[in-house]
């Protein structure tokens, strides 16, 4: 055997080497079911503490390329993480080498959520660290349906941490603090919103649109809603309710009614700056009747028109109680008279 040939033996076996060593390094095992779950907790918060990328959930689901059990870890997309050796960190800190694929969501071209900023909070709603404040956004134009077949606008509230960007059109930067009622805002945001109304979410990056004209109600309601209800004043709105903000309570014996504002009514405002001092309401009012502990029972209401002078009241006739509300029904006002006898049924006095 010349030099040559032994030069040239002698690096096959090198490499072969070399290969064999790569391959046994990247050998995941072969994990269960069950032997995956458990680590899944240790997984997200190890990456939720290193706080590189963003993970919504996870799961494990049988890999047919790899015929092995998976970690599916649905995460941010963010640019210049190399997910591929980000396994490497995760497999390192748990101790253990199995199949990871990550599920990666793009940062959002059009906001998540967009409408007009209707409450601001500020208070330590224990919301953890960096916690600044919560906003509620409504949309003005974008309704869905209930079962019971009412419309109800969309609306989430937003909370803001310390780092997410709040900036203007141009691309300036803000502060929770320049945010104000009334401003439209749209927000983007790729982590999971909770499934109650208002929405609860965070926020990536909120976009202000400080130059936003609030719309007149006349643009929205007809001509002879705005004449006979509002005596065609110069109002804002109409902005949907998404918390119940009037309660009126009577008690008669052992019989209690209270009724309040159902969420997915609309309100008029006079103040077009701050949306303060609410003009007045229409939509649903819910009455709930209570009577020892036999009686639970609830109505409502629809259209009903509320001013901001007037309120629900109550009198007693006989063994019933009574109250009249205006509701505007066949595209007139009209006041109609309720009554709720000993058993708490509810009726209308025609």
């Amino acid at each position: 055997m010349n030099k040559k040939n032994t030069v040239q033996i002698l690096i096959s076996i090198l490499l072969a080497v070399v290969l064999i060593g790569c391959s046994q390094n990247n050998v995941v095992e072969n994990m269960t079911e069950e032997q995956l779950v458990s680590l899944q907790m240790p997984v997200f918060e190890y990456i939720n503490n290193d706080g590189v990328f963003r993970i919504h959930s996870g799961y494990i689901a049988f890999d047919e390329l790899s015929g092995q059990f998976s970690m599916y870890l649905e995460a941010n997309e963010e640019d210049g993480v190399d997910y591929e050796a980000y396994k490497e960190k995760i497999w390192e800190n748990v101790g253990a080498k199995f199949n990871i694929i990550f599920e990666l969501t793009p940062f959002p071209s059009v906001p998540t959520s967009s409408g007009v900023i209707r409450a601001i909070e500020y208070e330590d709603r224990n919301k953890g660290e960096g916690y600044i404040g919560t906003i509620v956004v409504v949309s003005q134009t974008s309704d869905s349906f209930s079962g019971n077949g009412e419309a109800y606008y969309d609306a989430n509230s937003i909370s803001v941490y310390e780092n997410d960007p709040i900036l203007n059109k141009k691309g300036a930067i803000l502060t929770f603090d320049d945010l104000k009622i009334g401003m439209y805002v749209g927000s983007y945001y790729r982590g999971i919103t909770l499934a109650t109304y208002p929405g609860m979410q965070g926020t990536e990056k909120l976009v202000i649109h400080e130059d936003y004209q609030l719309p007149m109600a006349s643009d929205s309601m007809s001509d002879t809603f705005i004449e006979e209800v509002l005596n065609n004043e110069d109002l804002t709105g109409p902005y949907p309710i998404v918390n119940s903000g009037y309660a009126r309570e009577f008690l008669k014996d052992d019989a209690r009614l209270w009724v309040h504002i159902d969420d997915g009514g609309i309100v008029f405002y006079k103040d077009k700056e701050t949306l303060a001092s609410p003009e007045a309401f229409m939509g649903s009012l819910l009455m709930h009747y209570v009577s020892g502990s036999w009686t639970d029972l609830e109505y409502k209401i629809p259209n009903v028109v509320i001013k901001a002078s007037e309120e629900v009241g109550f009198a007693i006739e006989g063994d019933s109680i009574t109250f009249i509300v205006t509701i505007y029904e066949n595209g007139e006002l009209q006041n109609a008279k309720y009554i709720i006898n000993e058993n708490g049924q509810l009726s209308i006095d025609n």
